[in-house]
């Protein structure tokens, strides 16, 4: 009995005071099934982790962890690919998370930007049909339920006067209003790890919480952190975003650090011996958070309203599958819906982009015939890589087909 009442009141403190509490899965949560959201946590689901795929080969773990998930989107947080992001890298990524690449969507980090990578990095091809055209795909934002999502960079410059926080700024204002907004990125504003607090991302932050953003997850450090709702010095704020560091992909462990770096006084949950993922629930007013390791248990989670309250989320657009096909210069694609009905009518945009260059255009309009088939002749003057892109429309998601390989 005394037993019995002092585990009531430690998971009594835990609720009250925020402290991380490792729990099993749900029932079913097994090794080898399908993982299950708790019953009270509504809304689209994401997993995201950054340093995945090194020589401990961890990413193989985590990598089956998010498949038993299943989540609407798989976000990374940078350094996908260890030590140098090359091409030879990326086939080690490629036996662990390519198997649900058509639905990540990525952030990059500073090994993507070694130099062995190529210039522009080889992240931008090896990641091509799933970045949009927009900005070179070195920083977007995509709509999930109520919910903005925003993949940054500071591996470029993301300053106060920088093109990025432009954009940032003006996106959170237009597409942003009446969404709640995470974003994602690889250097962390505050850490306790190997490299510590960086004061990169500041003027991104400052745009986020000046737009009442409630998350942003970063890595860099290869450890699992999270943060209360905080400004971008540090300060604890009601109005602050809760942050997390997911830097636990399966490339290695870093030691926790010691000293006067602000992250190590301010973490509410740290660890650094688990590979992982984290898990979040994006309802319509709130966001639930878990980490789950490799072995399927969970090392913390909890719930947290959301800073602004919006009525009913809208309508779900269905998602669309794009496929591209190239025989010598002559392009073909189809357009369907998830169910694999063609989409007759389908205004898609025949897009280029050179080998060696970060920037898709448009070359050609085409319209979907009766079974979901467009066609198009191209004539590149170089080696280049062409996809299919649909804009989407108020019930069809926007998508992009593969990029494919077409000789002069």
């Amino acid at each position: 009995m005394q037993l019995d009442v002092a585990l009531f009141c430690m998971l009594l403190w835990a609720l009250l005071c925020g402290t991380a509490v490792a729990s099993p899965l749900p029932e079913g949560g097994n090794a080898s099934g399908p993982i299950a959201r708790p019953a009270a946590a509504q809304g689209p689901v994401v997993t995201i982790a950054g340093d995945i795929a090194g020589s401990l080969r961890g990413d193989l773990a985590t990598g089956a962890l998010v498949r038993r998930i299943n989540p609407t989107y798989a976000l990374t947080a940078g350094d996908e690919a260890y030590e140098d992001g090359t091409a030879a890298n990326y086939t080690q990524y490629d036996q662990s998370w390519a198997q649900f690449k058509a639905k990540t969507r990525p952030a990059p980090g500073n090994h993507d930007y070694h130099p062995a990578a190529g210039s522009p990095p080889y992240y931008y091809t090896y990641f091509a049909g799933q970045l949009p055209a927009e900005n070179a795909g070195q920083y977007y934002a995509f709509d999930i339920g109520r919910w903005r999502l925003y993949s940054l960079n500071c591996e470029i410059d993301c300053s106060a006067s920088s093109a990025q926080a432009a954009w940032l700024r003006n996106d959170l204002a237009t597409a942003g209003a009446g969404k709640h907004k995470l974003a994602y990125l690889h250097r962390p504003r505050f850490s306790c790890g190997h490299h510590g607090s960086s004061p990169r991302p500041a003027a991104l932050w400052d745009a986020l919480l000046a737009a009442r953003a409630d998350v942003v997850v970063a890595a860099h450090d290869h450890l699992y952190e999270r943060y209360p709702r905080m400004s971008s010095t540090g300060a604890l704020s009601d109005t602050g975003m809760v942050s997390f560091v997911a830097g636990t992909g399966g490339a290695s462990h870093d030691p926790i650090g010691t000293g006067s770096d602000p992250g190590c006084a301010l973490a509410r949950s740290r660890q650094n011996t688990q590979f992982g993922v984290l898990r979040l629930t994006l309802e319509a007013n709130a966001f639930t958070w878990a980490f789950i390791a490799t072995d399927n248990s969970v090392l913390d989670s909890g719930t947290q309203p959301t800073l602004d309250r919006f009525g009913s989320p809208p309508p779900s657009r269905t998602s669309t599958r794009l496929t591209a096909a190239a025989t010598r210069h002559r392009m073909s694609g189809t357009v369907t819906s998830a169910a694999g009905h063609p989409l007759r009518g389908a205004r898609v945009t025949l897009q280029q982009r050179p080998v060696g260059a970060s920037t898709w255009s448009g070359v050609a309009r085409r319209t979907t015939n009766a079974h979901g088939v467009v066609r198009a002749t191209v004539h590149p003057r170089r080696l280049s890589l062409f996809r299919w892109a649909f804009k989407g429309t108020p019930v069809q998601a926007a998508a992009y087909s593969r990029a494919v390989r077409v000789r002069p």
